[in-house]
Order: structure tokens, then sequence, then C-alpha cells
């Protein structure tokens, strides 16, 4: 009862009995089958328990995925598709006219096909720009 009351077996498998205690112990155990039971169940619990401080290392280095640098480069990288989608709509949205390749011309409006004018347009033309002049806005 003694050694039970004590947690000798806690004590002893932590090797925090001194010299005589331990020996006394020892061979208590030798006819204590009740005592022997809780050596080797405090040897279980010592065996499989994780030291403190192997737990409190990997505590340190987790760190959740939104702070700190994962913030910001999340921030970062919506920023960068959102303006290259941006641009990419932009450009769709107009067109790209370059004044070597557009042609304009400035005409009467024509009310039969027999008035009908052939434009000259140089061969790297893409686009012509054609302003109607004197139309009547009644529609007569």
């Amino acid at each position: 009862m003694h050694f039970k009351a004590n947690q000798t077996a806690a004590a002893y498998v932590a090797q925090e009995l001194d010299e005589h205690s331990q020996e006394a112990f020892e061979i208590h155990m030798m006819g204590c089958s009740e005592c022997v039971n809780d050596v080797e169940s405090w040897r279980v619990i010592k065996t499989h328990m994780p030291d403190a401080v192997v737990v409190d290392a990997a505590r340190q280095f987790k760190k959740n995925w939104w702070g700190g640098w994962g913030m910001a480069a999340s921030f970062v990288t919506a920023t960068v598709v959102a303006a290259t989608g941006g641009w990419f709509a932009n450009s769709m949205q107009r067109p790209s006219l370059d004044t070597s390749e557009t042609s304009v011309f400035e005409l009467q409006p024509v009310t039969r096909s027999e008035e009908c004018t052939k434009l000259p347009l140089a061969a790297n033309t893409r686009a012509v720009v054609l302003r109607v002049t004197k139309v009547d806005s009644s529609g007569a």
C-alpha cells in the first residue's frame, strides 16, 4: 500500500528514485505482481508519450495558410489575374486601328447605284472609315 500511495512505480520508470528506494522497490516487486503490472503500465505510457519539446517544436512551425506570406501571395496573385483579364477584355472591346492601315473618306449621300464612287484603297488597308455628309435627318 505504501508503494501504491506514493506512486512509486511511476517514479521507478522515470528513474527518479534514490538508490536505496529503488532497491527496496525492486525487492518488493519480487513478491507483488500488482506493482509489476503498474511498472509495465507506466513503461508503456512512457514509450508512447511524445516529448513535450517535440510537440511544441512542431506547433511552432505550423501556421495557417492565410497568415503571413500566404495571404500576401494570394492577394498579389488575385491582383495580377484581375489586371490581366481586364487588359484582355479591354483590347477585345475596341478595335486596334493603325493609321497606316486605315483609309478615311468623306462622301455625299447616294440614292442610285449609278452614282456609286469607286474608292482608291492602298494594298495594306485593313479598315475603311466613311463619313457621309449632308444626310437628311427627316428620313425623306
